[in-house]
C-alpha cells in the first residue's frame, strides 16, 4: 500500500478482508486522514460506526501498545474500545501492514471548552496513568521508555536555550519573535538549572532501576486528543505510549491549554493539581518529581528547539511565554512553600 495515498482499489480490497475477519458488514466508509505509513477511516457498518486506524509503529513497539490500550480498556479507563476480530485478535494484518479497528466515540464539538471539561481531562489522564501502573507487557523486554535520566537531559535542554540567541542566523536576528524570545532565554535558564539542582539535591537518579516508574505515558497528551461526550471524556490517539513520567502528559496539556486561550489562570491550575493527586495519589518522591518537571522548561525550550515561534503572530507567541513564564514562578513558589525543610512533612501541594 501506498505510503502516502490511498487509492479507492487499495480501499476496497481492504474492506472486503475487514467483511470477512469481522463479523459487521460496511455500508459506506469516509478516508479522515492519510499521512506517511498512517491512515484512518470511519466505517459506517451494520453494527455501528468504527474507526479502522493503521498506526505508524515498528511491529514490537505496535504489540506493546496494542497490549496497553487493551488492558487500559479492560480497567476503565476512558479510551476508544478496540473491536476484536472473529477469531477474538485484536488486531488484523493486510499487505504486511498491522491495522486496528476501534469504536467510534460520538462527541460533542467543542470550540470554547469550560474549566469544567478541562479538568475532566485531567481526572481522565489521571486515571489512565494510575491503571498503567499494573500493566505488564507480554514481552518483558521490550522497554517502551522515554528518556528518562532527567539530568542528562536537563542539562541538554539548558544549553539548548543558552545557545539559541547564538544559534539563529544573523539575518534573522532582528525578528521580533526572535527578539520576544531573546528576551526570556537568561530567565528560563536560571529556573531550568534551580530544577536540576533540586533534582540532583533529592539524590535521587533515573539511570537506577528500583526509580523507574513504571507509568505509562501517553506521549501526546493535548486538548484535540480528547473527546467529550455527555457523561465522560475519552482520551484518543495513544500511539506514542511509553514508559514516562506522569508530568510530561500534564505538562503538555498544560501548554495546549496555554496556547489556545492565551490566558493564565492560578486557580484553574490549583484544581487541576488537585483533581489529578484525588486520582492517582502520588508518594512524597514523586510529587516532588512532578511539580520540579513542571517546573522546568520544556515547554519553552520546545518552542525554539522546534521553531514554534514561526507557526504564531507575536502577540500569541508573547502570550503563549507569559503563561508559561507565569506558570514556572507559581509552581517554584509552591514547591518551596511545600516541600521548603521546615514544611516537608506538615504540606503537600495539593
Amino acid at each position: 500500500m501506498n505510503k502516502s495515498t490511498l487509492n479507492i482499489q487499495d480501499v476496497e480490497k481492504l474492506l472486503e478482508l475487514v467483511e470477512r475477519l469481522y463479523t459487521f458488514n460496511i455500508h459506506s466508509y469516509k478516508i479522515l486522514k492519510v499521512a506517511t505509513k498512517r491512515f484512518i477511516i470511519k466505517l459506517h457498518t451494520s453494527h455501528g460506526t468504527f474507526i479502522l486506524k493503521k498506526p505508524r509503529l515498528p511491529e514490537r513497539r505496535f504489540l506493546f501498545f496494542i497490549e496497553a490500550q487493551a488492558y487500559l480498556s479492560k480497567n476503565q479507563v476512558d479510551i476508544p474500545s478496540i473491536i476484536k476480530t472473529r477469531d477474538n485478535s485484536l488486531y488484523f494484518q493486510y499487505k504486511d501492514e498491522k491495522m486496528v479497528i476501534y469504536k467510534y466515540i460520538e462527541h460533542v464539538t467543542n470550540t470554547n471548552l469550560t474549566n469544567k471539561q478541562l479538568i475532566t481531562g485531567i481526572q481522565a489522564l489521571a486515571s489512565f496513568h494510575k491503571a498503567s501502573l499494573t500493566f505488564k507487557p507480554i514481552d518483558q523486554n521490550y522497554k517502551a521508555y522515554s528518556i528518562y535520566d532527567w539530568i542528562t537531559e536537563y542539562n541538554s535542554k539548558i544549553i539548548n536555550i543558552e545557545r539559541f540567541p547564538r544559534d539563529i542566523p544573523k539575518e534573522n536576528r532582528q525578528s521580533k519573535s526572535v527578539k520576544c524570545i531573546n528576551k526570556y532565554t537568561a530567565q528560563f535558564s536560571t529556573y531550568g538549572k534551580k530544577v536540576m539542582q533540586l533534582t540532583h539535591d533529592l539524590s535521587y537518579s533515573h539511570d537506577d532501576p528500583k526509580n523507574h516508574f513504571p507509568y505509562l505515558g501517553h506521549g501526546d497528551f493535548t486538548i484535540d486528543n480528547l473527546l467529550w461526550t455527555k457523561d465522560n471524556t475519552f482520551i484518543i490517539d495513544l500511539d506514542n505510549m511509553s514508559y514516562h513520567f506522569p508530568s510530561r502528559d500534564f505538562s503538555r496539556y498544560l501548554f495546549t491549554y496555554y496556547k489556545r486561550y492565551q490566558t493564565f489562570d492560578t486557580d484553574l491550575l490549583h484544581q487541576l493539581l488537585s483533581c489529578y493527586k484525588q486520582i492517582n495519589n502520588l508518594s512524597t518522591v514523586e510529587e516532588q518529581l512532578f511539580l520540579l518537571d513542571l517546573i522546568f522548561p520544556h515547554q519553552f525550550e520546545r518552542i525554539m528547539r522546534k521553531r514554534l515561534y514561526k507557526k504564531m503572530t507575536l502577540i500569541e507567541l508573547e502570550r503563549l511565554i507569559f503563561c508559561e513564564m507565569k506558570k514556572t514562578k507559581y509552581l517554584l513558589h509552591l514547591y518551596t512553600k511545600t516541600f521548603g525543610s521546615e514544611n516537608r512533612e506538615k504540606n503537600r501541594f495539593y
